[in-house]
């Protein structure tokens, strides 16, 4: 099956710029998504053609000043522009996190623990998450009272949790059959 046409843009974005990104570059690109997003005109205004295409990649050009994206991002403007496709930024800025990470095998994971963990148990989650995965796990780290005791981590696409609600959980689910 064949890519969506911005998932392409994406591949052959990271396929040449991938070595210069970092997480906070990637960070910045899906910020300025999140803003073309809630700002749907401007998607809009670039399908106009009755508007000057100087005066859009320049509009561009300063929204990736403001989020700190240099070079590659304008030369992605300057390449979906000639191919007159430029209303496809936002979906692809979107997507090239997301792509980045899978590509790289980076796992970003959230573990939410009932109280502050410390640095040992820390090291232990990140030690159990290494072995469950290749590639490079990157954990933030979230206070969660709700689960009473224990932890649970989560990322886009695996969820492992040890905690007394999981244990209570399933007693509720057993007792309701």
């Amino acid at each position: 099956m064949s890519l969506p046409l911005e998932k392409r843009y994406v591949h052959a974005f990271l396929n040449v710029f991938a070595p210069a990104l970092t997480m906070e570059i990637l960070h910045a690109a899906t910020k300025m998504c999140l803003f073309l997003q809630e700002h749907r005109r401007i998607t809009f205004m670039l399908k106009l053609s009755i508007l000057d295409e100087q005066v859009k990649r320049e509009g561009l050009y300063r929204l990736c000043d403001r989020y700190h994206l240099g070079e590659p991002f304008k030369r992605l403007i300057r390449l979906l522009q000639e191919d007159h496709r430029l209303p496809l930024l936002p979906d692809v800025l979107c997507h090239l996190e997301e792509v980045y990470m899978k590509r790289e095998q980076i796992h970003p994971f959230t573990v939410h623990s009932s109280t502050q963990l410390a640095e040992n148990e820390r090291g232990a989650v990140e030690q159990f998450l290494a072995e469950q995965l290749d590639g490079t796990i990157l954990c933030t780290y979230a206070i969660e009272p709700a689960l009473i005791a224990g932890i649970r981590t989560q990322s886009p696409t695996y969820l492992w949790e040890h905690s007394i609600a999981k244990q209570l959980r399933h007693m509720e689910t057993a007792i309701s059959r």
